[in-house]
């Protein structure tokens, strides 16, 4: 029992002895000296942020867990510039939001809109120029989607929700080149077209339009590419391929002038990236004469990107 009950009730004008003072004091000693329980406690009076780092739950849920989306806040497109974002569960910093009705959103004209939702349950709406780069995510945000509006609509919306917890790693992808060789400019660095995927198990690589994979959540990746360049005649001078982040090299592997018409060269590296940033292959081939292509084989020209951990 630790709810303390007093001993007597004073009233102004009674005579209060030693005995009747030292009760009320033994009574609230015993509780505070280790009988305090649930009892004693107002719901929700103890906080997370009141906590030890140590014993934060909170704290422990994001460590071991990371954040995902566990059931709805999808975003559809519309025949005019407002959607509605989906009611669902997401656990973002340990913390389990719980977004109950459906939130609606009139998005600027011709923008693309990256939509994040934060710990405590508040949507940030960052517009860019269409085919911008990505804006970083919101601070104790996770990334929902990036919606892209024209003129009058929403056109279209990429999904970029975590659906899992990273232990699962829904994010893996290989893209390779396939159907054609790809006919590069002499002595030009070009973006790799792959438009092939071995596997892409959350839809982040765009094999397509860009030719990129796009990182759904800030982590670190394990990042393998493979390209194979020839000259259709002559020999193959200076030639490398490089991976780029979100437009700059980040790894780079290259030969010297050969005399063999053709080179495999290969990059393994652990990239870090932040939501939203994309990764590339490109490459670059210098002939003596003829044209340079890249080999259209998914054993030989390839990007493969594995999240390792956040």
């Amino acid at each position: 029992m630790s709810v303390y009950n007093r001993n007597y009730d004073f009233t102004a004008g009674t005579t209060i002895v030693a005995d009747q003072v030292d009760a009320e004091l033994n009574s609230i000693q015993s509780i505070l000296n280790g009988n305090i329980d649930a009892t004693n406690l107002a719901a929700e009076s103890v906080t997370s942020a009141s906590l030890a780092t140590a014993v934060n739950p909170e704290t422990r849920d994001y460590e071991m867990h990371t954040e995902f989306v566990a059931s709805g806040l999808t975003i559809p497109t519309s025949a005019d510039l407002t959607s509605s974002c989906a009611a669902g569960v997401a656990y973002i910093r340990g913390i389990r939001v719980n977004k109950s009705s459906g939130t609606n959103h009139t998005y600027t004209a011709s923008k693309d809109t990256y939509v994040d939702l934060d710990k405590n349950g508040n949507f940030t709406y960052s517009g860019v120029a269409n085919g911008a780069g990505a804006p970083a995510v919101a601070t104790n945000s996770i990334r929902i989607a990036k919606v892209v509006s024209d003129g009058t609509k929403v056109a279209s919306v990429t999904d970029m929700r975590m659906l899992s917890p990273v232990t699962v790693n829904p994010h893996k992808a290989r893209a390779y080149r396939t159907s054609s060789n790809q006919i590069i400019s002499d002595a030009v660095a070009t973006k790799v077209q792959l438009n092939g995927e071995s596997y892409d198990t959350n839809s982040n690589f765009d094999t397509t339009t860009d030719y990129r994979y796009t990182a759904p959540i800030t982590g670190y990746y394990q990042v393998s590419a493979l390209a194979k360049i020839y000259s259709s005649s002559g020999a193959l001078g200076n030639a490398y391929i490089q991976i780029r982040k979100s437009g700059s090299e980040v790894a780079i592997a290259q030969m010297s002038a050969s005399p063999n018409s053709q080179a495999s060269l290969s990059i393994s590296d652990i990239i870090y990236l932040t939501a939203g940033e994309y990764l590339e292959l490109w490459a670059f081939g210098d002939v003596t004469s003829g044209t340079v292509s890249i080999d259209s084989n998914g054993n030989s020209t390839y990007l493969a990107v594995h999240l390792l951990s956040v």
